[in-house]
């Protein structure tokens, strides 16, 4: 089974479940190691609802297929995750342990979906409780050791270009944009270009576009662009 998914859309089901359902998910990202202790995290599950509240926890493998795509696949094989099921009484928190079992001789960073699938009471599938369920898709990247990310930026027409060519995941939150035209130079820092990149993070060989805005760098001609990243 194969599912398809939107970076945009997700994002705001996220934002939104946060607001609407009865029940929280930290961290929503994890960065693992694909051997040793590191290969290990949790997350913390709270009912913030007033019934009990049943979770099931699942793995999906990821594979990016455009700046704004993903497949999903699932990875049950790769991951253990305890408690599979559990139920969360008002108030409470359920810590889930998960352990990256997939290859250890991994040559760059790969990503996977772990996430909390809210399920139906009794009382809810005989009809007497609220059938509004939700899920959370937390982002999870495993790693080899000393995994690193290189970025390079280019301009695209009416946007710029940014890919990354190392074998580790970037971290587009420490980034910064440098745009020169002919006679004078902005730098940008995350803040001013997060909202309009399809990704905060991108794997090996990954590419995003992000469209240029005529505020920067007063309107001129942008002829050169430079990505830095602070590691």
């Amino acid at each position: 089974m194969v599912i398809a998914m939107k970076y945009l859309v997700s994002t705001l089901l996220l934002l939104w479940s946060s607001l609407a359902s009865s029940f929280q998910v930290e961290p929503m990202f994890q960065h693992l190691s694909n051997v040793g202790s590191r290969a290990q995290a949790e997350y913390r599950v709270e009912n913030t609802g007033t019934e009990p509240l049943a979770i099931e926890s699942a793995a999906y493998s990821r594979e990016v297929i455009s700046d704004i795509d993903e497949d999903l696949v699932p990875a049950d094989h790769d991951f253990i995750i305890m408690p599979p099921q559990a139920i969360i009484e008002p108030g409470e928190y359920q810590l889930f342990r998960v352990r990256y079992l997939g290859s250890d001789k991994l040559n760059e960073s790969i990503s996977y979906r772990v996430t909390f699938k809210q399920l139906p009471l009794k009382n809810e599938i005989d009809g007497t409780g609220v059938d509004l369920l939700f899920n959370f898709a937390t982002l999870v990247f495993v790693s080899p050791e000393n995994a690193s990310s290189k970025l390079e930026a280019s301009l695209n027409d009416e946007a710029i270009s940014i890919t990354n060519l190392g074998n580790g995941v970037a971290n587009l939150n420490n980034s910064s944009l440098t745009l020169t035209s002919t006679d004078d130079k902005q730098i940008l820092s995350w803040n001013d270009y997060s909202a309009i990149s399809p990704a905060s993070y991108l794997l090996p060989s990954q590419t995003i576009i992000i469209p240029t805005q005529e505020e920067w760098i007063n309107g001129k001609s942008i002829i050169d662009v430079d990505v830095s990243i602070l590691q």
